[in-house]
């Protein structure tokens, strides 16, 4: 027993040094990244109004070097920039959205 605790001792003290290289790593998603996301609920145009938050799930999770940034199921918040509901002469409604933040599955 004393020379397991030994041995696991001796494995943590030589892996220490590469556990916080692991943990400092910093990976930034590119700007161009495309992170595919699906409403949580329906979303629209003549049921929202500007200001208000809306959610989506995502779908796919988005990898950077090989390392998942963002995993799938995590939830997107957004707010809507501009709402506008179809009118009756066949005018179709606006609705934009800007995604503000995406939370971790871990982190709910």
């Amino acid at each position: 027993m004393k020379r397991l605790l030994s041995l696991l001792l001796s494995v943590l003290i030589v892996l220490q040094p590469l556990l916080a290289a692991a943990q400092s790593r910093v990976i930034r998603l590119p700007e161009a990244a495309v992170v595919r996301i699906k409403p949580s609920y329906e979303i629209r145009s003549d049921k929202v109004k500007t200001g208000d938050t809306v959610e989506f799930v995502v779908v796919e999770p988005v990898k950077v070097d090989g390392v998942t940034l963002i995993s799938e199921g995590a939830i997107a918040s957004g707010v809507v920039t501009k709402a506008k509901h179809a009118s009756g002469f066949g005018q179709n409604g606006v609705l934009e959205i800007s995604i503000r933040s995406v939370k971790f599955p871990s982190a709910r």
